[in-house]
């Protein structure tokens, strides 16, 4: 699962493992599989970044096997500083009066990571 890309600072996150097909894109479909689970539905609810990609894989591999499919086994690796970035408490908002975190996925866009990440 591409070793050679992961790293502390890097981290790589795949729908399939290197020997399986992902499913779901297909013209017309809004979502694959593994899109639709991890950044539809688990990242607006998940509390951290790996709780989602753990409710993903969960979600993909009920609807291959629900489906027929071999579960196509969705990959992370690497990333432990961006994760602990993103995991780290920030002071509260003013306007939830609650502790929040550096991410927040209601909804998930590649934007509040990179903007994080700058801020930082």
């Amino acid at each position: 699962m591409c070793p050679r890309l992961a790293d502390r600072r890097t981290l790589v996150i795949t729908a399939a493992a290197a020997n399986r097909p992902s499913f779901g894109c297909e013209d017309g479909a809004t979502w694959t599989y593994f899109g639709d689970a991890f950044f539809n539905r688990a990242l607006r609810t998940a509390p951290s970044l790996e709780a989602a990609f753990d409710q993903a894989r969960r979600l993909v591999t009920a609807r291959e096997k629900r489906e027929g499919f071999e579960p196509s086994n969705p990959q992370i690796a690497g990333g432990s500083e961006l994760l602990a970035l993103l995991a780290r408490p920030k002071a509260a908002k003013a306007d939830t009066g609650r502790a929040g975190f550096a991410f927040v996925p209601k909804p998930w866009r590649v934007e509040q990571v990179a903007k994080a990440i700058k801020g930082r």
